[in-house]
């Protein structure tokens, strides 16, 4: 488990936890969390259970809020167990007759000195499937993150012209060839690209093309399936990415380099 990681000039810190073929993402700000997605559950447990509570015990940070992406299992399978172990304060979802606050086109507001800003889809819907997924950018105004769900190309091309330029963004549809068209790639204008990925999966994902297209754009590619958890630490002039599998990582950049190495 990566955890403890030394803290320097940290103002925000996002983690791509190792959870096979599914998603789920901590965002921690001064001693804070809010959890996007959530991994898949079963009858006997879930993800949730076995990953994403230990670390969020360890660190102490509670989960202020949690958002679901969309009502595919892999995503929001360990929902019901975060909502009851932790009581969040928000829920967020694009689906109806949930319990919770509707994930929409137009929203923002501010949580830890971060701005969370919806950008996908514009209204709710009876089921939420890959295309109704709950985009999200957040922002401290010096670093930025889009967390995109499963969304696939018709999507993309449906909300391009609304996001903005983002220094990581979280794969879409974990690296599959249905989503991450180059319109996407290209304005997004990653630095790190990072997908959720099974190592050696049926679905044989990450699809080549797509890791292709990112390095062609200039971004970084890391999966969980072969980096295991990855840790992206916004420092207050530059970020670190750490790896479970690969811990001393350098500096990725310095706001100074456009998508230079140190």
């Amino acid at each position: 488990m990566l955890v403890g990681l030394a803290r320097d000039d940290e103002t925000w810190r996002l983690d791509v936890l190792d959870v096979g073929h599914g998603l789920a993402v901590l965002i921690e700000s001064d001693g804070r969390s809010i959890v996007y997605d959530t991994g898949a559950g079963w009858d006997e447990g879930s993800i949730a259970e076995m990953i994403v509570d230990p670390i969020v015990v360890q660190r102490g940070t509670g989960i202020d809020a949690l958002f679901i992406s969309h009502w595919d299992n892999d995503h929001q399978g360990g929902m019901n167990y975060l909502i009851a172990r932790f009581l969040p304060r928000y829920v967020f979802t694009p689906q109806q007759d949930i319990k919770a606050l509707p994930c929409m086109q137009g929203q923002f507001w501010w949580w830890q000195g971060l701005k969370f800003e919806i950008v996908w889809p514009p209204k709710r819907v009876s089921r939420a499937y890959n295309p109704h997924s709950c985009v999200l950018r957040i922002s401290n105004g010096a670093h930025s993150v889009l967390l995109t769900g499963d969304i696939d190309a018709i999507a993309e091309y449906q909300l391009v012209d609304a996001i903005a330029q983002s220094d990581v963004i979280i794969v879409p549809h974990h690296g599959s060839n249905t989503s991450s068209t180059l319109a996407l790639v290209d304005k997004v204008d990653a630095k790190i690209a990072i997908a959720s990925v099974t190592k050696q999966g049926r679905w044989s994902l990450p699809n080549q093309e797509v890791v292709n297209r990112y390095r062609q754009s200039g971004a970084r590619w890391l999966d969980t399936g072969s980096d295991g958890q990855v840790s992206v630490r916004f420092l207050s002039d530059e970020l670190k990415v750490m790896t479970l599998r690969n811990p001393q990582t350098a500096a990725w950049y310095r706001q100074i380099l456009r998508k230079g190495v140190e």
